[in-house]
């Protein structure tokens, strides 16, 4: 019996951003990422994703997760945490496998990490008086309410005579909503995740947003980048074929072309030696390109890369190749730059874009590397999957 396990609701019927839970943000799906925020927690025995989507139930695979498929009637817009909680409970206990300490992640916190879920558990294991812990942040705003009447009431502090120093209110601790660890037990007896005595446990420097809107994912896109320490360890040793765009991604995406018409392109010799790393490792490593034109099958076989050029439709050529050589799509890391890319992107396990990629495709949630197009992509892209983790940028 598992002492310790992590549960990761996602459901598939999120309204405000349909298929939430699958969305990117650094490359990685939103329940892998918390998905690999509990693998690597010390305390953590094992951990379960609990979904009515069979899309998002095979994300959570991946990312190394069991997959418990819940019902509709606890995945409906009315169901509650504590039904999923419950749920999940019912099957532990039916298989004789009840943990003694659940701990629940959301998804919609996309930076949390590893060392959050294990103080927010640790706190719980030297507190055996406590029945439910969970990560907060120190508020120390000023709280209103509109009163009977309509006039305002100050909550934590006196509203009508002279303004108290901020830093003198009592300290205030609000929900971040990323992680809960609560004993079972006592989850079971009171119906409800806090228990009967909770206690917050302050995360220093957390980000207090969750992702419930299209706003919402933009804005944790846009600061993903400057997060350092937020680059999961991802299943980077089950990608077995690596695809590259080529204009914009092997190149600077520009041309030259002479008098009589001939074209050249600027690429970076150490993409070279990136290839040879990635199919030394055994790794497939493919150009997909719309590019007809012979410099880039001579680029192709200088490398030694395979090529598919004149790619009208590259989701569905991507595809084909795949099936042909029994290669996944979460066993697929694709590289691109542009709009055309992104069907591909979406499609694929892990999705990668230079540093210069058009706007469209950075706000895919795509990896950003720190290489430009034509500045060394496939030889940063060799290091990430030879180390079998993101390079802090």
């Amino acid at each position: 019996m598992s002492k310790i396990v992590a549960l990761i609701p996602a459901r598939g019927g999120s309204k405000g951003i349909p298929l939430k839970n699958l969305k990117k943000i650094e490359g990685i799906p939103l329940v892998a990422r918390s998905v690999l925020a509990a693998r690597a927690a010390k305390f953590v025995d094992s951990v379960y994703v609990s979904s009515d989507s069979e899309e998002i139930l095979a994300a959570g695979l991946n990312a190394g997760a069991i997959p418990i498929f819940r019902p509709s009637v606890f995945a409906s817009d009315h169901s509650s945490t504590e039904d999923v909680l419950f749920h999940f409970c019912n099957l532990m206990i039916a298989q004789e496998t009840t943990p003694e300490i659940l701990v629940y992640l959301q998804c919609t916190s996309p930076f949390t990490k590893p060392s959050e879920v294990d103080l927010v558990i640790e706190t719980l294991l030297k507190n055996e008086s406590i029945d439910c812990t969970f990560s907060a942040i120190e508020d120390h705003g000023f709280i209103w309410q509109i009163q009977d009447g309509g006039i305002a009431q100050g909550v934590n502090h006196s509203a009508y005579t002279q303004r108290q120093r901020r830093q003198d209110l009592k300290v205030s601790y609000r929900e971040t909503g990323a992680v809960y660890a609560m004993r079972v037990e006592k989850l079971l007896k009171n119906r409800n995740r806090f228990g009967g005595k909770a206690l917050p446990v302050h995360i220093d420097k957390s980000l207090p947003f969750e992702i419930d809107t299209p706003f919402d994912l933009e804005l944790a896109r846009a600061v993903a980048p400057v997060l350092l320490d937020v680059k999961f360890i991802d299943n980077l040793e089950k990608i077995k074929a690596v695809i590259f765009d080529f204009d914009g991604v092997m190149t600077d995406d520009n041309v030259f072309v002479n008098e009589s018409g001939q074209e050249s392109v600027r690429c970076s010799r150490a993409d070279g030696l990136g290839v040879e790393l990635l199919k030394a490792n055994g790794m497939r490593v493919l150009i997909l390109t719309r590019e007809e034109n012979p410099v880039v099958l001579r680029r192709a076989e200088k490398i030694g890369s395979e090529i598919i050029n004149g790619a009208r439709n590259k989701l569905e050529l991507l595809i084909k190749w795949s099936t042909t050589n029994k290669i996944s799509p979460q066993e697929i890391l694709y590289v691109g730059n542009d709009v055309n890319d992104l069907k591909c992107m979406e499609w694929s396990g892990v999705s990668v874009a230079p540093n210069d990629a058009h706007p469209a495709v950075l706000a895919s949630g795509a990896l950003r590397l720190r290489a430009s197009g034509g500045g060394g992509v496939v030889r940063e892209i060799a290091e990430l999957i030879l180390q079998g983790k993101y390079k802090k940028i």
